[in-house]
């Protein structure tokens, strides 16, 4: 913290003379990798916590399911496939009897609901294989216990997490800490038994 603290009044001159201004954590996590880093961080403006690409692993925003709710999105997903499919028929035959009693311009024409219902399906299809893959993986994950006085860092699976009872929850607005100067969002918190957060 001290280290960042210099670095940071070494490269801004007027705007933080007197007391330093409060650091967001997003932008202090920046100056552990790079100080140039840190201050693009700063010059950015405030990280509002907003969902970004980058942030977070990368769940295809399944981040807060749990197996009910994987088990519902499946059936949902389902549920419109057959939908477009019925939908589809009297499409095929609004074309069919364009081809046979107009032209085939006209049947080509007709096509065009067909065709939308086709992409429809398509994207329901790419969102059930979605589902599916990471349905799969949340059942192969095994609970694991937190051992909140470990001193290693250990690499834990996120549905193992979810698998051993922790909420997923995105905070409304950033925490402070007004003894260190410190505030941030956190992407998601995990909570257990409102005992455990992380």
């Amino acid at each position: 913290m001290e280290q960042f603290e210099r670095e940071m009044s070494s490269h801004h001159d007027s705007t933080f003379r007197g007391a330093l201004p409060r650091v967001e954590v997003h932008v202090l996590s920046e100056s552990v990798f790079c100080p140039r880093a840190a201050i693009l961080a700063v010059e950015s403006g405030r990280d509002t916590g907003d969902e970004e690409q980058e942030r977070g692993p990368k769940l295809d925003a399944f981040v807060d399911y749990d197996q009910h709710r994987f088990v519902e999105a499946l059936e949902d997903a389902w549920g419109r496939v057959r939908l477009w499919l019925t939908l589809m028929a009297p499409a095929l035959l609004i074309v069919l009897a364009a081809w046979r009693l107009h032209s085939p311009l006209a049947a080509v024409v007709a096509s065009l609901p067909l065709f939308v219902l086709a992409a429809m399906m398509g994207e329901t299809f790419r969102r059930i294989v979605k589902l599916v893959r990471e349905y799969g993986a949340y059942q192969a994950a095994t609970p694991v216990e937190i051992d909140l006085t470990a001193t290693e860092i250990r690499e834990v699976n996120w549905w193992s997490l979810r698998k051993s009872g922790f909420d997923c929850l995105k905070p409304r607005d950033s925490y402070q800490d007004h003894g260190e100067q410190l505030s941030g969002k956190p992407w998601r918190v995990l909570i257990k038994d409102t005992v455990v957060r992380m």
